[in-house]
């Protein structure tokens, strides 16, 4: 342990005869400063190469990562190790990265390292200065992250609080606190005057699905048609969506289906992809001969219903 400190010392003018305090410093406090000194070098040859073992275990996660994770919206056979980046921690909207390539490896310490004075710097060639970086989240994480710096510690708080509390409850046929006030406060903020319940779901893909089978079952109960039983699969209507060319809306099944092929979905991504849809071009503002005209693009399905005399889409 670090011996004490000295008790205060008297109020002097000027230091004794042959004293190595110097101005300004007490004899006493030298004294104390020379002794702690060893205790203060260690901790900082620990902290130092603390900090280096971790870069060290940052530095190997872009290796490990490409033989373990398989990522979303990523071509593999393109990916280099150097492309991924490596989070440490996240506040308010901004992570903190690491800062290089692979290549550059972070040391780790060793006995040699760990007993280096503070004198001379102990442990600062193992770490570099720009090791660590800051990253701004533009997108908030795909649109989850709300948080600012100002707010990150109360929602910390809060969900270190309902874990604590619940960790985790099934929802059919339950209610807690937690669940009970958020769903009122939707329903006088955001359902305003259309909702009436809350149906709470997993993520945003999963959310959509909800909304259609909601909507599915919705419509054929007010136009009277054959809902047929749970075990019966023949005789009941196939409806569609309508919806915009282009548009994304998750990667499970139900979601992919309602939007045309693209990239993101289609029989190349998912066997089963059947686009049950009618999808519309959004419509586009262009100069046409001199004058301004909105522009509706006439999807390919159209021809049909012209065939039945309904006429394509007009400027």
């Amino acid at each position: 342990a670090s011996p004490p400190p000295p008790p205060p010392p008297a109020v002097t003018h000027e230091a004794g005869e042959g004293s190595k305090a110097g101005p300004g410093l007490d004899a006493s406090l030298v004294s104390w400063l020379q002794d702690t000194a060893p205790h203060f070098d260690a901790l900082m040859s620990h902290l130092s190469c603390s900090h280096a073992a971790r870069l060290a275990y940052l530095h190997s996660m872009r290796a490990r990562a490409t033989s373990a994770i398989w990522w979303p919206f990523t071509q593999h056979s393109t990916l280099q190790a150097d492309g991924i980046q490596v989070i440490d921690s996240r506040w308010g909207d901004s992570w903190q990265t690491l800062a290089g390539s692979s290549s550059q490896g972070g040391d780790k310490c060793t006995s040699n390292t760990a007993t280096t004075s503070t004198s001379s710097g102990a442990g600062s060639d193992l770490v570099p200065s720009s090791s660590m970086v800051p990253l701004h989240d533009a997108c908030s994480s795909w649109w989850t992250q709300a948080a600012t710096s100002d707010h990150h510690a109360e929602l910390s708080r809060a969900v270190a609080y309902a874990t604590g509390r619940y960790l985790h409850v099934m929802f059919p046929e339950n209610v807690h606190q937690a669940a009970l006030e958020a769903a009122e406060h939707l329903l006088r903020v955001v359902g305003g005057s259309w909702a009436k319940r809350v149906f709470f779901s997993d993520d945003g893909s999963t959310a959509v699905e909800v909304a259609l089978k909601m909507a599915f079952r919705a419509f054929m109960q007010q136009h009277q048609l054959d809902l047929g039983s749970p075990q019966e699969g023949s005789g009941l209507v196939e409806l569609q969506v309508v919806g915009l060319a282009n548009a994304y809306h998750g990667d499970t099944l139900g979601a992919m289906d309602c939007v045309p092929p693209s990239p993101f979905n289609g029989p190349a991504q998912a066997p089963w992809y059947r686009g049950r849809g009618l999808f519309f071009e959004p419509p586009y503002v262009a100069m046409e001969k001199g004058s301004w005209q909105v522009v509706q693009p006439t999807p390919p399905w159209w021809s049909g219903l012209d065939a039945q005399g309904l006429g394509a889409p007009s400027k």
